[in-house]
């Protein structure tokens, strides 16, 4: 089990994620942070363009991190006593 810092961040971005409007805003980063794409960028010549390889890279990671604070841990209570 989580220590109980752990779980309340947890379930501050459930609360955050878990209403409508976060919804809308977590599908919005999704597609921001290219989660879907896992096509590699080329620059004019055809070439792979590193850097923005590790951009795009980067910003995935970002959504990845949000998804996972938003699934771990499974057994998360839907309020603790002190939020």
């Amino acid at each position: 089990m989580k220590n109980q810092d752990q779980m309340k961040k947890y379930q501050r971005w459930r609360e955050v994620f878990g209403t409508e409007p976060g919804k809308l805003v977590l599908a919005e980063l999704c597609r921001i942070c290219g989660y879907d794409y896992h096509g590699i960028t080329t620059d004019i010549n055809g070439m792979v363009d590193p850097s923005m390889l590790a951009v795009n890279a980067g910003k995935r990671s970002v959504y990845l991190e949000i998804k996972k604070n938003l699934t771990e841990p499974k057994d998360l209570p839907e309020k603790t006593d002190e939020g």
